[in-house]
């Protein structure tokens, strides 16, 4: 069972993916999230790349509309990309056409690639992740969305962070990106958020007032949920659990 973390979608072309799980990790702040959002029982997210696709298919089919570029909602949509934003009961059954700066694009790349599977990843949800990730005996390709086809720190440290826990179950790699972001994750695992506070993306949304959003997105195993990609859409691979009291204490602040 091999590793592989791939930094940006522009470089996911270098790698073959038909036999691997493809892990899409936006931690700031589409996949986390995504994973507050299936938490709160969503029942189904469109991820599309421009925000055209994702008023067409509001007005088609009457989706709730979630949009953001450059860390900002736009205006016209019933949610940005803040993970506050999705928990609210109100949500539970609905359906959601979502477009933001990476993480959709990110999903779309793993798809046009043909991943043999694409899951979501981030903090949020990564106990129920590991353990689901281990039941498979899969390869696994964890697939960073950066910022517009960059490289940033958040995304490669939670990649670290899910190769650090899976090597005690006999994975595998003898990739270079595998190997610095464990180094990374290993070094930062003690004070992440302070380690990530000098980071590019974290500077770009605290400059937007949303602090709390990036702390909420570095708590661990908040949501038990697995979303999957599958026909156009996301969906929770595991059954309805009860919101857990944590997503209840960050909503009411």
């Amino acid at each position: 069972m091999n590793l592989e973390v791939c930094f940006t979608p522009h470089q996911l072309p270098l790698y073959v993916v038909e036999n691997s799980i493809v892990v899409v990790i936006d931690i700031l702040r589409a996949t986390s999230s995504i994973c507050v959002g299936f938490a709160y029982g969503i029942d189904k997210i469109y991820p599309v790349e421009s925000v055209q696709e994702c008023v067409n298919l509001i007005q088609k089919y009457g989706y709730i509309g979630a949009a953001e570029r450059n860390g900002e909602k736009l205006p016209g949509f019933v949610l940005g990309n803040s993970p506050f934003d999705y928990m609210n009961p109100i949500l539970a059954g609905k359906i959601i056409a979502l477009t933001t700066t990476n993480g959709t694009r990110a999903i779309q790349t793993a798809q046009k690639q043909k991943a043999k599977k694409i899951v979501i990843g981030a903090f949020t949800n990564q106990g129920a992740l590991i353990e689901w990730l281990v039941e498979q005996k899969e390869d696994i390709l964890f697939l960073c969305a950066g910022w517009k086809d960059r490289f940033n720190l958040e995304d490669t440290l939670f990649a670290g962070s899910m190769v650090h826990e899976l090597k005690k179950y006999g994975y595998t790699s003898e990739s270079d990106t595998v190997y610095a972001s464990e180094l990374l994750y290993v070094q930062a695992q003690n004070h992440i958020q302070a380690f990530l506070k000098e980071s590019s993306h974290a500077k770009r949304l605290s400059h937007l007032n949303i602090q709390r959003d990036i702390e909420f997105c570095l708590q661990k195993s908040l949501a038990d949920v697995i979303p999957a990609y599958e026909n156009g859409y996301l969906y929770n691979l595991k059954l309805p659990q009860p919101i857990q009291a944590s997503l209840k204490s960050y909503a009411d602040l």
